[in-house]
């Protein structure tokens, strides 16, 4: 699989992930889990930076608050890719708006489709 496939392999299924656990419908908070390097961090649209922690413990407190939630994953595009990371961007729609996202992959041949994810950058996009 080239780098571009493999990313948008790997966010569309994290993000399959992220819908199923807020939903309500996924039981298993590991996959999610497995999927944040060490070091992660999080810039949210409005401003804020998290760490993997942070992260982790709001996500995990989040099961079943979006128990209709439907996110949908397009217009990725490689930006960057080296040895060690890969960078990609793509739009996120959510019922509460358009994010543009920017990812740090770190490439790990043991995470799923070899990119765990060590930053992303969220922003809304105008409408």
């Amino acid at each position: 699989m080239n780098d571009r496939d493999a990313c948008e392999a790997e966010i569309v299924a994290h993000h399959e992930v992220i819908e199923g656990w807020l939903r309500g419908t996924l039981d298993d908070f590991a996959p999610f889990e497995r999927a944040q390097a060490p070091g992660f961090t999080l810039n949210e649209p409005g401003g804020a930076r998290l760490d993997r922690d942070q992260v982790m413990e709001w996500v995990e407190g989040a099961r079943g608050s979006a128990p209709d939630l439907k996110i949908t994953i397009f217009d990725v595009r490689l930006v960057a890719a080296g040895q060690t990371h890969v960078v990609a961007d793509y739009i996120e729609r959510q019922p509460t708006g358009d994010r543009r996202a920017t990812v740090v992959f770190v490439r790990d041949p043991e995470a799923r489709h070899g990119l765990r994810w060590l930053h992303l950058h969220e922003t809304w996009t105008r409408d």
